[in-house]
């Protein structure tokens, strides 16, 4: 029996739910092994040997004698025989198991469940509970019983692309297709929940999943996916529709739950501009059940409701108004009121003779319009201010394929009219919009918590659905808005959450030093200075760049110091700073010379070391003139013996005639380096981080007012922004 064929029979084995320890395949090899219930295809195991037997005995195994049953001889050696080779038969399936990837995954699905009726680790939607708040995945995908793989021979083949590439759409999409045609529920489930979780604005395949669960699963299925889709994408007009008939359907003799999930409907999208679809369908749902008053307030409603079809809204209501009785239309208070009104209210001669004076009941339609009429016309107002936004709109859904950027520019603006305009529901609703189109544009979920976070009274439950879709669907690795989030749970005091947000950010984005600083100082600032030190010193060993790792030991020497008064460790960790990397090495030295300038007493010893250090160094000779300058300045404010001062002028000459030796080879050549002045002049403002520059003429030693050396970080280092370490942050 070769590889494959072993496969295939486990596969069978395990389908049926038996799956044997090594002490049960060595008791079939016993005389006196008893089969189990087990089975192959479903028949009791002893029964399945018995029929084995009967096909490998041609002679009736049993025969009837005198009354009695005699029993063939044969059976009970062919009955272990059959055990013994089943015995080999798995312990070959052991072996290839074990070899093969593939075989392993359909192993651990087979041991799920037999004949696929549970799934371990997944949740009642059908998603993946291992993989957190990020919803499943294609890589922790629970794979389905290895029935549906054998009456499903394309599957695994059309799961491959999009778990090579779960950006892969158009993988997504044959995929969806396929499951979509067959009848097998779980392997539908598995792709849709799984796709819907990468996407869930795609309105469209919420809608093909309902119907496949209407088709194949239970009414409690189909529910609950509308629920998830209708909870993903809330402004979907199309989802709501395509639900509302689901309901209409199964609740034909419930209006009133009908009639709530309409106004649930209304409620959610109904100030979507382009809602007009729910909102008619709604109208003649009250229309079929001949539930006048009801349309009137929808009328009531929509009319004062920015929608695309406004005017022909209006033109409806009015043909409705005058094609009922004005009693049956408006309740019985409203009614009383504009009669009493119009019978007061004298009857208006016509100016065409021929013409018949109004009915009473005409002029109660003509009031009930004229009120209304006031409300359109407001309304008509505000539609106009935002028309030409609403026209420039090209792709108000979902897609991964890029937004020009002349429509970016557009939700932008129309974001910032809206703002300006202060109506904070439209200010939500055209949010949740552009996050629909610009889902994929981190810029636009900022814009969005930086305006929630605005108002005076901050809603923290949005806040955290806002962070939590853009940060676990749509931004997983994106630094930004995470670090945003990792902050928004911090200020609300659930650090575990802040410091969960962070980790799982650095898993995406494992070399940027901002994130690594945001971790060990959330450490800090919880108290667990512990755990800030073990950051430290993991992210040292751990960074591959060397010039990163400088600037981690810079900052780990300060955080000594500052925590622990630990100046000998701090001074240890500088020094391998200094030794690890040239690139960083001149910063290093600076911060020790800080740290030895800050200590009580000072350490003077030590800065003078440090100096010296420097200038023995391999360090540029422009940046071994920044620390001779200092070195002087330290010595006339520090030093106790004079002739230290004029050796260190000494120093700063010898260096200084380097550069004009330097500079007078490169003139002489005429490069264009020395035209362009980046090496033949020799201003300080190119290494003095302080920002001062000083003379070409190094010679002149004594003038050192230009240095400005005394700053607040102390000699020679002035602590960097983030921005002067841009390059490190990912």
């Amino acid at each position: 029996m070769d590889d494959q064929d072993n496969v295939i029979y486990q596969e069978q084995t395990l389908q049926a739910g038996m799956f044997m320890n090594e002490a049960d395949l060595s008791g079939m090899s016993d005389p006196g092994f008893e089969p189990s219930s087990c089975s192959l295809d479903g028949t009791p195991f002893g029964e399945q040997l018995t029929e084995v037997s009967s096909t490998l005995v041609p002679e009736q195994n049993a025969a009837v004698n005198g009354g009695g049953v005699v029993v063939n001889n044969n059976r009970e050696e062919e009955e272990r025989k059959i055990a013994e080779e089943m015995a080999e038969v798995m312990k070959e399936l052991q072996g290839v198991v074990g070899s093969d990837e593939s075989s392993k995954r359909k192993l651990d699905a087979g041991t799920e469940g037999s004949n696929g009726d549970k799934k371990e680790d997944v949740d009642e939607d059908g998603g993946d509970q291992r993989n957190g708040d990020e919803g499943p995945t294609p890589a922790k995908k629970p794979h389905v019983a290895n029935s549906i793989r054998e009456s499903l021979p394309d599957l695994e083949k059309l799961w491959k692309p999009v778990e090579d590439d779960p950006n892969d759409f158009t993988a997504w999409t044959y995929l969806l297709q396929y499951v979509d045609q067959e009848n097998e529920v779980l392997a539908a489930r598995e792709a849709y929940d799984n796709f819907l979780a990468r996407y869930p604005y795609c309105y469209g395949y919420w809608k093909k999943y309902a119907d496949y669960e209407r088709r194949n699963g239970t009414p409690e299925d189909c529910d609950k996916v509308f629920q998830r889709g209708l909870q993903a994408i809330p402004l979907s007009v199309d989802l709501w529709i395509h639900y509302l008939n689901y309901v209409k359907a199964t609740h034909e003799n419930d209006p009133d739950y009908v009639r709530q999930q309409f106004q649930v409907a209304i409620a959610t999208v109904g100030l979507e501009f382009r809602s007009d679809k729910l909102w008619e369908h709604y109208i003649s749902y009250e229309k079929d059940n001949g539930n006048l008053r009801n349309l009137l307030a929808i009328y009531d409603q929509l009319l004062a409701t920015p929608t695309q079809s406004y005017l022909q809204h209006y033109n409806n209501f009015k043909e409705f108004v005058n094609q009922h009785p004005p009693e049956d239309v408006l309740n019985e208070k409203e009614y009383d009121e504009i009669k009493s009104a119009v019978e007061s209210t004298p009857v208006e001669e016509s100016e065409d003779s021929a013409s018949e004076p109004m009915d009473l009941e005409s002029r109660i339609r003509a009031k009930i319009i004229e009120k209304r009429t006031e409300v359109h016309k407001l309304n008509e107002a505000e539609i106009s201010a935002r028309w030409s936004f609403e026209e420039a709109i090209k792709r108000p859904y979902f897609h991964v394929k890029p937004l020009e950027k002349g429509q970016l520019k557009m939700w932008k603006e129309y974001l910032e009219y809206e703002i300006e305009r202060g109506d904070k529901k439209r200010i939500l609703i055209l949010f949740e919009r552009c996050l629909i189109a610009c889902a994929l544009y981190e810029e636009y979920w900022i814009k969005y918590v930086k305006y929630l976070q605005s108002q005076p009274e901050k809603d923290t439950s949005r806040l955290r659905d806002v962070f939590t879709r853009a940060c676990t669907i749509h931004h997983r690795s994106k630094p930004w808005i995470n670090l945003h989030w990792a902050a928004f749970e911090e200020s609300e005091g659930d650090l575990d959450k802040a410091a969960e947000i962070l980790d799982t950010l650095e898993k995406s984005i494992p070399n940027s030093m901002h994130l690594f600083f945001r971790r060990i100082n959330l450490e800090r600032r919880r108290g667990n200075v512990s755990k800030a030190v073990e950051l430290f010193e993991k992210y040292i060993e751990n960074d591959q760049n060397k010039a990163s790792a400088g600037h981690i030991r810079i900052k780990y020497s300060r955080f000594l110091i500052r925590m622990f008064n630990d100046y000998e460790k701090a001074v240890k960790v500088l020094e391998d700073a200094v030794a690890q990397d040239e690139g960083t090495r001149a910063k290093a030295i600076m911060a020790l010379i800080d740290l030895a300038m800050h200590r009580d007493p000072m350490d003077v010893d030590r800065i003078i070391a440090s100096f010296d250090k420097a200038l023995s160094s391999d360090l540029s000779n422009e940046q071994k003139v920044t620390f001779a300058h200092r070195k002087i300045e330290f010595l006339e404010d520090y030093g106790s013996d004079v002739t230290t001062i004029e050796k260190a002028q000494e120093e700063l000459q010898s260096i200084a005639k380097q550069l004009r030796d330097k500079k007078a080879t490169d003139d002489s050549k005429g490069t264009d380096d020395a035209s362009s002045g980046t090496n033949g002049t020799y201003s300080t403002s190119q290494y003095n981080q302080d920002g001062t520059s000083s003379t070409s003429s190094y010679d002149q030693y004594g003038q050192y007012s230009n240095w400005n050396y005394q700053q607040s970080a102390g000699y020679g280092y002035t602590q960097q922004g983030w921005s002067a370490y841009g390059g490190y942050y990912g």
